[in-house]
């Protein structure tokens, strides 16, 4: 599909205001960990302090979990853009019991913000992957784990303003109550965009419960007419990756039951487990507290921690300059390659060999190099590309889970195993992840849906297309040179009407039916035919 046929300003336009729900995760995931301090003395939560912290810290994975778990649902009942819509008013909501000066209210502010972040988490990256095709998502991709290392950065970054002593007299210490309260500011304008000035959802929710014309309107959003049909075959290949045998739409355990989707779920689980077993977890928590543990002050553990994310930052970013020329497996594999020496080193310096705290310091930031390119935005895009909708949330899932056991386990490992050999156990852990990603994972990168569907075992040989990445493209001019048989609308005839009237195509077709087979009488079609009953 050549540039002209879809609004790439339109996609980009989209995908950011999509990605803010990725901002407001890792925010969230970051934001306790430089201020605890100072919640703490204005909580007065006194010898209860090292409690609370765990407690509050784990909360968090423990709402995303639930969060990520009832996704599923949010997507098929209400869609993407009313799941967005709801988790904005929730996540406003939450964040104000949140700040209410009182423990309880904290915990409970701290649980639903957590919810509502688990949901976000596990949308965005579908909902960008739906609404762009194939040629724009190696570009608008990597915006999910930009917005993700902003998210972060900007939590890490706002505790610099917090005071490091004198907690109770220092008026400025209350000043944490507007790092909880700034996400809740980005969910009002996203609800505004959402609610007044983006009004469709994705083609293929809108194909899943047959509603063919707003499928059209969506489809129009952001295609162009010489684009609707690659843009119709997208979503049919879309469809097929979470259909039965009889052509029924699966439910998550309808999946489970089919053997096709073995490798599917397989792949889900083996990266989800492996992702969250590189150490980020805990450097995400624990950031500030391992710091101040190998002998920094409370101000320059905030400052390492305020580095580490400008670093994973500059690294995510990296990705869109990576992406194009290197294989996701390419990439993965060198960032767990990379995660391995660094947990190794600092395993090694932080328990037994005293190197000093520049050294740890170095090793903690550049952690975020090889995580930003390769285990944050190489790997959900590569989820995104591999896996369907019901089978990504399902990865989330295992993530959050596997994240929310390591928030746990890690500081206890810490006190009874030291925290060198914790280290160690995450350099163990990308050993193994390399061996898997070699030798299971297949390569995405300039592959069709219906290519990436076969290789992971789930559509058969007698429908599967030949591994030609220029596949859409052929078929794509294939449907700009067919010409209705009554010679009613011809592709020139259209770009001409177009240019006299300066109208839109959404405009020059408002009020048409809409025809699939005027695009392909055979593949597109078959797309609308699909039965929404889950299994």
């Amino acid at each position: 599909m050549s540039a002209n046929q879809y609004n790439v300003k339109q996609i980009w336009i989209l995908s950011v205001n999509i990605s803010i729900a990725s901002y407001i995760f890792l925010y969230t995931l970051g934001v306790f960990n430089t201020c605890t301090s100072n919640v703490a003395a204005s909580l007065d939560w006194g010898d209860n302090t090292s409690t609370y912290i765990n407690v509050f810290s784990t909360i968090i994975p423990v709402g995303q979990t639930i969060g990520c778990i009832v996704t599923p649902w949010f997507l098929d009942k209400l869609g993407r853009r009313k799941t967005i819509i709801t988790q904005d008013i929730l996540f406003i909501a939450g964040s104000i019991i949140l700040v209410m000066p009182h423990t309880v209210t904290f915990g409970i502010g701290r649980f639903f913000t957590g919810f509502t972040s688990g949901v976000m988490a596990t949308i965005g990256p579908v909902f960008i992957n739906e609404v762009s095709p194939v040629e724009m998502i190696g570009k608008v991709g990597p915006l999910v784990v930009i917005s993700n290392a902003l998210g972060l950065l900007c939590s890490y970054s706002f505790g610099l303003f917090l005071p490091i002593e004198n907690f109770s007299e220092d008026p400025n210490n209350y000043l944490w109550l507007f790092l909880f309260l700034f996400p809740a500011a980005l969910c009002c304008y996203q609800l505004v965009y959402f609610l007044f000035f983006m009004k469709h959802d994705t083609p293929q929710f809108y194909l899943s419960k047959n509603m063919i014309n707003e499928a059209n309107q969506a489809l129009r959003l952001t295609h162009n007419i010489s684009g609707i049909g690659s843009g119709l075959r997208r979503v049919n290949s879309d469809i097929r990756g979470k259909t039965g045998i009889s052509g029924i739409k699966l439910s998550l355990f309808g999946m489970i039951k089919e053997a096709k989707y073995k490798k599917m779920f397989r792949v889900s689980i083996g990266l989800a487990i492996l992702s969250q077993l590189c150490g980020s977890t805990a450097i995400f928590f624990y950031s500030t507290t391992i710091f101040m543990k190998l002998g920094g002050g409370l101000f320059m553990a905030r400052v390492v921690t305020v580095i580490m994310g400008l670093v994973n930052l500059i690294s995510s970013t990296l990705s869109i300059v990576l992406i194009p020329h290197f294989g996701r497996k390419t990439l993965l594999i060198s960032a767990e390659a990379l995660v391995c020496i660094d947990m190794l080193l600092l395993g090694i310096f932080s328990q037994y060999a005293d190197v000093g705290e520049i050294a740890i310091a170095i090793l903690l930031i550049a952690f975020f190099v090889p995580f930003g390119y390769g285990l944050a935005a190489v790997f959900w895009m590569y989820l995104s590309e591999v896996l369907n909708d019901q089978i990504f949330t399902f990865s989330c899932i295992i993530i959050f889970l596997v994240s929310t056991s390591v928030s746990l386990v890690f500081p206890i490992a810490v006190e009874s195993v030291g925290i060198g050999n914790s280290f160690l156990f995450f350099s163990v852990s990308m050993a193994i992840g390399i061996l898997y990603v070699l030798f299971d994972c297949i390569e995405s990168q300039g592959k069709t849906k219906d290519q990436i569907l076969y290789e992971m075992r789930v559509l058969d040989a007698s429908i599967a297309p030949e591994n030609n990445p220029e596949e859409s493209s052929s078929l794509q001019e294939e449907v700009e040179c067919e010409v209705d048989e009554n010679n009613e609308i011809k592709k020139v005839g259209q770009e001409n009407e177009l240019d006299k009237t300066n109208m839109s195509p959404e405009k020059y077709n408002e009020g048409k039916e809409f025809n699939p087979e005027e695009l392909n009488n055979n593949s597109f079609s078959t797309s609308l035919n699909y039965s929404t009953t889950n299994k």
